[in-house]
């Protein structure tokens, strides 16, 4: 794994999700560092795509299906809950919590 700038934010932001709940905190070390070890295996258009695949279809999601914009836009950390709610609730989807 390269050094990189995004290695100081995981760090921060996983210790944020560790202090929210240990057990939850802890599955989101392993998976968002996998996804991080996979991100370095493609290419920066590649990233580039689905960082904007991405947001489009968050946007998408709200707009078709909640009708109302995210939280995000009104309060930052949200931005940081977000996954930690989807791994929450894939991991109850899995019966692994």
């Amino acid at each position: 794994v390269q050094d990189s700038p995004a290695i100081p934010v995981w760090v921060l932001v996983n210790l944020f999700y560790l202090r929210l709940d240990l057990k939850l905190g802890a599955s989101m070390v392993v998976s968002t560092a996998m996804l991080y070890y996979a991100g370095t295996l493609l290419s920066l258009p590649v990233l580039w795509v689905l960082f904007a695949l991405g947001w489009v279809l968050q946007f998408v999601g709200h707009y078709f299906y909640e009708h109302k914009s995210p939280l995000f836009l009104q309060n930052l950390t949200h931005l940081f809950i977000g996954p930690m709610y989807i791994q929450n609730y894939l991991l109850k989807l899995y019966q692994l919590k």
